[in-house]
């Protein structure tokens, strides 16, 4: 698939399952009141009109809920996701490399690939992007954190096109990148208080 063709079907899609996404989750809260369980999260698979796989994931959480969702497709080096950010209209277009990073460098040992996508948008409910260098005029590097580690890649601002190169642990940072995550840790704390120091 090209850019403009992921984007058009994106576009076609998503405003359809951000509304699903929406039900699923008002549902959800009304299990969490009957049940008095504070946090639930659950996962479903949507297969849009227009032949798009999707995963969404919704919790409930002591004040309101989150719902994110993710659409995916195997191209022609493996599995690729994509995930339209909210409030503008960037892509965030992950590989098929950054899936086998992420499962392989947090020891998953999963097999079926929905499971790693799943596992993914758990471990990443909220998406902070941090710019780290310009590498021309318009297309700079970015990094991304979660509680067990980071995503590199680079963006092309032009084109509105994040692109997920890679997956890291926290251990394997050095130097410079260490700043950067105490940075990007003030930052997942604010969104996520719960979620700690992720070192």
């Amino acid at each position: 698939m090209t850019l403009s063709e992921i984007r058009r079907e994106l576009d076609k899609d998503f405003p359809i399952v951000h509304r699903k996404g929406e039900y699923l989750l008002e549902d959800l809260k009304r299990i969490s009141r009957r049940t008095r369980v504070e946090n639930i999260v659950k996962f479903y698979d949507y297969y849009s009109k227009q032949k798009n796989n999707w995963i969404i994931r919704v919790e409930t959480l002591k004040k309101g809920g989150y719902m994110g969702c993710l659409a995916y497709y195997y191209g022609n080096s493996g599995l690729v996701c994509v995930i339209k950010l909210a409030n503008d209209d960037h892509i965030l277009y992950h590989t098929a490399h950054f899936f086998k990073r992420f499962n392989e460098r947090l020891h998953l040992n999963l097999t079926n690939p929905n499971d790693i996508m799943r596992a993914y948008l758990n471990e990443n409910p909220s998406i902070q992007l941090k710019a780290v260098s310009v590498i021309k005029p318009g297309f700079y590097s970015f990094f991304s954190a979660s509680p067990h580690g980071y995503g590199l890649g680079t963006c092309d601002q032009e084109q509105k096109f994040y692109k997920m190169n890679t997956f890291i642990t926290h251990d394997m940072l050095r130097g410079d990148q260490i700043d950067r995550a105490e940075y990007l840790n003030s930052l997942l704390r604010e969104y996520l208080p719960n979620a700690g120091n992720l070192h």
